[in-house]
């Protein structure tokens, strides 16, 4: 993106929590992987480059029935402070809560680290990008078993988040269209295709 449309990036680490409060006060001009919300639609424009199924990464092989999950006062589960991940898992998560189970973080490292420690919670919600090298580093392929638990949903789109205070209309079309040459010229289907398994990474395509 940098190469193709002359732009200069400065990385900086921020909470989520905290990515999403200043994209709406123009103190952050820039982020990725962001899913479009009315709310959000307020303050910034979305250029989708990556779609992604958010899967249940459960301790141990026992497959889990949603419904039973959230009923159970004992179900324990982390996300991090300010993610949305899509309607499905949202309600599951708004259904753990309630039982006073749930866990936020501020960082995508804390959540694994949850998952790690063995006894913090029972389950977390993630993306193949994020989950397939994050489980191979912490050693926990063999502890930890993705399940699909939205068998009816498709993936979700994940844009550049771009601050209103920031971008013009023109500047997004401008990155969509670099977006959409990388699609096309088989640029993004290589660099999926180094992260991911086949199938996700096809998968990924699919925005």
């Amino acid at each position: 993106l940098a190469k193709r449309g002359g732009y200069r990036f400065e990385h900086v680490d921020q909470p989520r929590a905290r990515i999403w409060v200043t994209l709406e006060s123009g103190e952050l001009p820039m982020s990725v992987s962001g899913l479009q919300t009315p709310a959000r639609d307020k303050f910034a424009y979305f250029v989708p480059y990556i779609a992604q199924k958010n899967k249940a990464l459960v301790l141990g092989d026992k497959k889990i029935d949603a419904d039973a999950f959230a009923a159970d006062k004992s179900s324990r589960m982390a996300v991090v402070r300010g993610f949305k991940h899509g309607d499905y898992f949202d309600r599951l998560v708004d259904k753990v809560r309630q039982n006073g189970n749930v866990a936020e973080v501020p960082t995508i490292d804390n959540l694994f680290l949850m998952l790690e420690s063995g006894d913090r919670v029972n389950m977390i919600i993630s993306q193949p990008a994020l989950y397939a090298k994050a489980l191979k580093e912490k050693g926990l392929e063999s502890k930890v078993s993705v399940q699909d638990l939205d068998t009816q949903g498709k993936g979700v789109n994940l844009g550049l988040i771009l601050s209103k205070a920031h971008f013009t209309p023109a500047d997004v079309a401008k990155m969509q269209g670099i977006i959409n040459d990388m699609k096309k010229d088989g640029t993004l289907a290589a660099i999926f295709a180094k992260y991911l398994n086949k199938q996700d990474a096809a998968e990924a395509l699919q925005f």
